[in-house]
């Protein structure tokens, strides 16, 4: 063959084939979402023209175990339905005729709700340009599951917000849906129309809704996209006394987060810390305080009290311990004060919680080993 002359196909296709086949293997760890969401595209890109790779990826969604195993791992990551494997499909085999087709049959004929919810993110990510797809979106709305229900709104919320109807539209689903749909719409109206002057005043009134929910979706929109308004951080500091501990949790993120510079923010997080019933909000006060506040005068005593005496109980293994929060800031700014070291051979013998014996045992081992932790 000639200097610089092109390789005949036949040449190059047994390379790419078994580069194929070994990413195609690659899809069986079904346990990374980031790793199978970097393949589906490494496979797009080495053989999305092929005949046989649309078909093939359509099967990974019909591995009907495979395919929910996958994605139920992703939902209780990232608590959205973050399936790649519909996304790349709709991008690119949008011009095949039978991809908008096979989406829809997906939504109405599978049974897991994460496919459905799945298919429906990429319809109203990929069709906006065809009549047809807002009114199938909103039929959607009637389906009886509310993950369903939730991409739907999303969807809608994402990618037609500049459609006259859709603000009224998403406010009619505020008062007829309920649970965790109402706030979805809170967050996508907070997010997509903050510069409508009525959804201000609309996510006041949200804070006296009965829902925890809202009340919580609208704090947090109101302080991300509000901080200017001189009403604002009077309002997110009420939140603090609310009755839901999942309203006081955000309250303490957002003043940590947006109002970080006032000098009253500290004061609240050290009561927050210290003195709030739940410990999720203690958790939450100390984080924000060990990361921005957590060499201040005073704050070692606070930290080592916190560690010896705050009254967290874990009753699962993934929850916070406030008491190992507050050890883990000690040993990060306070690794040298004796009575850091005096507290962590406490902790690792008498706390009542295993997981921060544990824990405490494996930084004292590591101290005893290298006098660092």
């Amino acid at each position: 063959m000639p200097l610089g002359s092109e390789k005949p196909r036949e040449y190059q296709k047994p390379i790419a084939v078994e580069v194929l086949e070994r990413l195609k293997g690659l899809t069986d760890d079904y346990q990374s979402y980031e790793t199978f969401k970097k393949v589906i595209d490494a496979i797009i890109a080495v053989a999305g023209d092929e005949p046989e790779t649309l078909p093939w990826l359509k099967s990974l969604v019909e591995d009907e175990k495979d395919t929910i195993l996958r994605f139920r791992k992703s939902y209780r990551i990232y608590g959205i339905t973050p399936n790649p494997l519909m996304q790349k499909i709709a991008q690119h085999y949008k011009s095949d005729p039978e991809t908008l087709g096979w989406l829809k049959a997906c939504i109405q004929l599978r049974q897991e709700a994460l496919i459905k919810g799945a298919a429906v993110r990429a319809i109203s990510s990929n069709y906006t340009e065809s009549p047809e797809t807002l009114p199938f979106l909103k039929a959607c709305l009637q389906h009886e599951d509310s993950l369903v229900q939730r991409s739907v709104v999303i969807g809608i919320a994402q990618h037609y917000q500049e459609d006259s109807d859709t603000l009224p539209w998403l406010k009619s689903c505020f008062q007829n849906l309920s649970g965790s749909l109402r706030y979805a719409v809170v967050s996508m109206i907070a997010d997509f129309y903050k510069k409508n002057p009525e959804i201000l005043p609309w996510l006041k009134s949200c804070l006296q809704d009965q829902d925890w929910g809202v009340r919580m979706e609208a704090v947090e929109g109101i302080a991300e996209y509000y901080v200017e308004d001189p009403e604002t951080f009077t309002l997110v500091k009420s939140c603090l006394q609310d009755e839901h501990e999942n309203v006081r949790e955000a309250a303490v993120r957002e003043i940590a987060e947006c109002y970080r510079e006032d000098a009253e923010t500290f004061l609240l997080l050290k009561s927050c810390a210290q003195f709030d019933q739940n410990y999720w909000v203690r958790d939450a006060a100390l984080e924000a305080l060990g990361e921005h506040w957590a060499t201040e005068q005073g704050m070692f005593d606070l930290f080592y009290n916190c560690a010896l005496n705050d009254s967290s109980v874990r009753e699962k293994d993934w929850q916070q311990n406030s008491r190992q929060t507050a050890l883990t800031i000690l040993l990060q700014y306070y690794y040298d004060n004796p009575r850091t070291l005096e507290l962590l051979r406490d902790r690792a013998e008498n706390d009542p919680d295993e997981q921060l014996r544990q824990y405490a045992q494996e930084k004292l081992k590591k101290w005893e080993n290298s006098q660092s932790f």
